[in-house]
């Protein structure tokens, strides 16, 4: 489910859908550094597959909407609502 925010639009509150994007910064300090430890073992694992590789190491935003954010919360173990907790959180550094 997305994050929404709720708001007044011509007189009725309405659930509006929030863009949930970061640097990879800020993402890393949100996620702290176990998570971080873990995302840097499978960046460094050969045997991950090339692409989610260049994207652990070298993407400078992350969008929720992409499915490599997905891919990396699957790998994680953390639910879709983990996921965007953590893009919130994010946001807010």
């Amino acid at each position: 489910m997305p994050v929404v925010d709720l708001k007044w639009i011509e007189g009725a509150q309405v659930a509006v859908a929030r863009e949930l994007s970061c640097t990879r910064m800020q993402a890393r300090i949100a996620m702290g550094s176990d998570m971080c430890a873990q995302l840097d073992a499978i960046g460094a694992d050969p045997a991950t597959p090339w692409e989610l590789r260049e994207r652990l190491r070298s993407a400078g935003a992350w969008d929720r909407s992409h499915p490599f954010i997905n891919e990396i919360g699957s790998v994680l173990n953390l639910s879709g609502d983990q996921i965007d907790a953590l893009f919130v959180k994010a946001q807010g550094l």
